[in-house]
C-alpha cells in the first residue's frame, strides 16, 4: 500500500486508511467498482406496480446507540452491512458528490453520512408525485443530501431519509416529520444533548445561590455551565444563565423582597431555558457535521 494513502496511526479507527485520496491501490472511484454495484437496472427499476400512497401516515423513527466502526475498506474487497439500511459502518475512502443519483451504492454514501449528509432514500417503485415532493424537500432543506433509489428500503414505507446513527421511514411523504427528525438529531448528535443537562445544572446552582454558600454555590454554577457548554461546542447555555437567570438572581437578592426572589426565579428558570435551546440549536448547527434543517424554519439557520 502506498505510504500516502496510510494514516500512519496504528489506533485510527479509519483503519489506517486515509480519506479523500484517489489511489489506483486502494480506490479511485473508477476501477473495480462494479464490487459495489453491477450497474444492474434491477436496482433502481420498478418491475412491480406503484406503491399507491396509504392514507393513514405511518411513521418509524430509529436512533442506533451504537455506531459501526467507520473503517476505510479498499477495492476490491467487499463491504457488507448487518442493517438493509446502515447508518453506520465501513465505507470506501472516496465519498460522493451531493446531489442525486440514478443509484448510488451504500458503500459510498454511508461515508456520507460521517461527513453530515442526509441520504433520502426511496423504493423505485414509489407514486411519481410523491417523488417529487421527496427531491423537493431535500433540495430545499438542505445543503448536504443525497438522493437515490433502493430497493432494500420496505414496500410498507417507501420514503427514508437517513443520517447519521439515525433514520426516519415514511409510508408517504412527509414534510413535517421530515423536519422534525432533523432537528431531533440536530441536538441528538451534534453534543447538544449535554446543553440539557448543562442547563438544569447551572439552574440548580444559581437556586442554590440565594441560600447560605452564596458566592461559592453561584461560582460552581457558572463555572460547571461554561466548562461543560465548551465541551458540548456551544457557549448558548453560559450565556443564557448568565444573562437570564444569575442577573435576574442578583437582584432578588439586592432589592430583598421575597416576592421579586420567587418571581426571579420563575423567571430565570422560563428565561434560561428558551434562551438556552434556542442558541444551542443554532450554535450546534455551526458545530455539527454540516446538518442544517429546512429553510423557512430561518431562526435556527446561520446564513451563509
Amino acid at each position: 500500500m502506498p505510504p500516502e494513502i496510510k494514516t500512519g496511526d496504528p489506533k485510527d479507527e479509519h483503519g489506517g486508511i486515509k480519506m479523500g485520496i484517489p489511489s489506483d491501490y486502494c480506490d479511485n472511484a473508477k476501477d473495480l467498482i462494479n464490487v459495489d454495484w453491477n450497474d444492474s437496472k434491477e436496482d433502481y427499476t420498478c418491475y412491480s406496480g406503484k406503491i399507491v400512497p396509504k392514507s393513514k401516515n405511518k411513521i418509524t423513527e430509529t436512533v442506533d446507540p451504537h455506531e459501526e466502526n467507520p473503517v476505510h475498506i479498499c477495492l476490491p474487497n467487499p463491504i457488507n452491512y448487518k442493517e438493509a439500511i446502515p447508518t453506520s459502518g465501513s465505507h470506501r475512502p472516496l465519498w460522493p458528490k451531493y446531489g442525486e443519483y440514478l443509484y448510488l451504492p451504500p458503500q459510498r454514501w454511508v461515508h456520507s453520512l460521517e461527513h453530515g449528509a442526509a441520504v433520502f432514500l426511496y423504493h423505485p417503485c414509489v407514486d411519481e408525485n410523491q417523488l417529487e415532493y421527496f427531491k423537493e424537500i431535500a433540495f430545499k432543506c438542505l445543503k448536504k443530501i443525497i438522493i437515490t433509489p433502493y430497493k432494500n428500503v420496505p414496500v410498507e414505507q417507501p420514503f427514508v431519509v437517513v443520517t447519521y446513527r439515525a433514520k426516519l421511514m415514511m409510508n408517504r411523504v412527509q414534510r413535517d416529520a421530515i423536519e422534525k427528525f432533523i432537528q431531533f438529531i440536530l441536538i441528538y448528535l451534534s453534543g447538544s444533548m449535554l446543553n440539557y443537562l448543562i442547563i438544569y445544572l447551572g439552574l440548580f446552582f444559581s437556586i442554590l445561590s440565594i441560600y447560605p454558600g452564596l458566592f461559592l454555590s453561584l461560582c460552581l454554577g457558572l463555572c460547571l455551565s461554561i466548562h461543560l457548554s465548551i465541551w458540548g461546542y456551544s457557549l448558548s447555555i453560559y450565556l443564557s444563565i448568565y444573562l437570564s437567570g444569575s442577573i435576574l438572581i442578583y437582584l432578588s437578592i439586592y432589592l430583598s423582597g421575597s416576592i421579586l426572589i420567587y418571581l426571579s426565579i420563575y423567571l430565570s428558570i422560563y428565561l434560561s431555558i428558551y434562551l438556552s435551546i434556542y442558541l444551542s440549536i443554532y450554535l450546534s448547527i455551526s458545530k455539527s457535521r454540516g446538518r442544517r434543517v429546512c429553510r423557512h424554519l430561518e431562526d435556527y439557520l446561520i446564513k451563509e
